[in-house]
């Protein structure tokens, strides 16, 4: 591997998985994959992070990542809210 490749990291569906110095693995999802399975555009997302409901991570080419566990807390309140609707 050269010193312009990047090291490969386990992808799997739900995002990219990279270690980090703590030796437990974050997984961060692009804009696209976190919009569709939030059923919200990419520009919503980037104004959510702004306004601190979701955390953004810059890649170093300066594209946002967001954190798998981030989105999964968003889907479960929003399921629960959509519950108490049902009610």
């Amino acid at each position: 591997m050269s010193d312009a490749q990047e090291p490969s990291h386990d992808r799997d569906d739900e995002g990219i998985q990279l270690p980090t110095r703590s030796g437990i693995p974050v997984t961060l999802m692009t804009p696209a994959e976190v919009a569709a399975r939030l059923h919200v555009d990419a520009n919503t997302l980037a104004r959510w992070s702004k306004n601190g409901k979701l955390t953004a991570v810059r890649t170093p080419g300066g594209h946002r990542r967001y954190l798998a566990k981030e989105v999964a807390r968003l889907m479960r309140r929003s399921a629960e809210r959509r519950s108490l609707w049902d009610e």
